[in-house]
């Protein structure tokens, strides 16, 4: 039993996107059930059924995300001083920071190198005031997108959809590919592992696949089929 991999479909179901349709909500239930209770599963069978609903849920994450970004830009910094009250050396060290032009959101993704003038003390706290920063922020994002700016999100994630199904149908030429070039295993394993690393990438097991990326992978094939006849 892959414990790592089921814990990860757990926290997927129990992180859904608003709107997600309540009957693939059910199916996941049943699937989460049925890997922790029926017949002990080969890890590639858990990721196969990661990557079956990963894929249901991907638009409307995706959508989520876009609208997420833009509360975060908004609101962070409000929130940040609403939860750093009552920790004063914290919340000066906040506002000096954003004098210094930088925002809420750097903290969220690593991309402040240090902290060098936090103790350790005041470090723990950053780390518990951010934890209840995005709780806020995702929050305030559940509200827009289920409210004032429903439609918008739904939209957005028939966009993502149809972005989805071209995406689909791409992977499904590269399968069509690989069978076809048995003559040549080795390029017909790479593309079979890609099309596999491309599915991961739309189920949140891998960063987000892009349709360029695919295109990319098809236009390197005659490339590679050439650097491996010629080896």
């Amino acid at each position: 039993m892959h414990i790592y991999s089921i814990s990860f479909f757990e926290r997927l179901l129990h992180d859904l996107p608003p709107l997600f349709p309540k009957a693939d909500h059910e199916a996941m239930q049943h699937a989460l059930e049925h890997m922790k209770n029926g017949p002990q599963l080969t890890r590639e069978e858990v990721e196969t059924t990661i990557i079956m609903f990963g894929k249901k849920i991907w638009p409307y994450r995706r959508a989520f995300e876009e609208f997420y970004e833009k509360v975060e830009q908004r609101r962070a910094d409000e929130f940040f001083e609403a939860h750093a009250r009552g920790r004063d050396s914290l919340l000066l060290w906040f506002k000096e920071w954003r004098g210094q032009g930088h925002h809420a959101s750097a903290l969220f993704r690593g991309t402040v190198a240090t902290w060098g003038s936090l103790s350790s003390e005041e470090r723990g706290a950053l780390c518990e005031v951010c934890v209840a920063v995005r709780q806020d922020l995702k929050h305030a994002t559940l509200v827009l997108v289920t409210g004032q700016e429903r439609e918008a999100y739904e939209k957005r994630i028939v966009e993502f959809k149809v972005l989805q199904e071209a995406i689909e149908e791409r992977l499904a030429k590269l399968r069509a590919v690989a069978d076809m070039t048995q003559e040549h295993p080795r390029l017909a394993t790479e593309i079979r592992q890609a099309v596999r690393d491309f599915e991961k990438g739309l189920a949140f097991l891998r960063p987000h696949t892009t349709f360029e990326e695919v295109c990319h992978l098809e236009a390197r094939i005659p490339v590679r089929r050439k650097v491996i006849m010629q080896s």
